[in-house]
């Protein structure tokens, strides 16, 4: 891309933050009788998408986000207590011809 194009790069900010309030989880594939139930689901991030003009595609994007679920199951009598933090780091950036 030519230096020009570059310069008149417009940054995009893209903040992100969700969460899910406690439910329960339908699932088919799940045997007879489980019960899946989501307690709580956190999820916040930040990044940067870079645009040019003359192309419908971001020239660059950078993101992180967090996520933080709480689930339980119950399935023949028994509960477990299932956690998951999850870090997700992306960048994309246009190929050098």
């Amino acid at each position: 891309m030519h230096p020009t194009a570059i310069s008149r790069a417009h940054p995009l900010q893209l903040p992100n933050e969700d969460d899910a309030k406690p439910q329960a989880i339908v699932n088919p594939v799940l045997p007879p009788g489980t019960k899946l139930t989501l307690n709580s689901l956190t999820s916040s991030g930040t990044g940067t998408s870079v645009f040019v003009v003359s192309s419908v595609f971001p020239v660059s994007s950078e993101i992180t986000i967090e996520t933080k679920t709480d689930m339980s199951i119950e399935v023949g009598g028994q509960k477990q207590q299932m956690n998951m933090d999850l870090t997700l780091e992306m960048s994309l950036n246009q190929l050098k011809e």
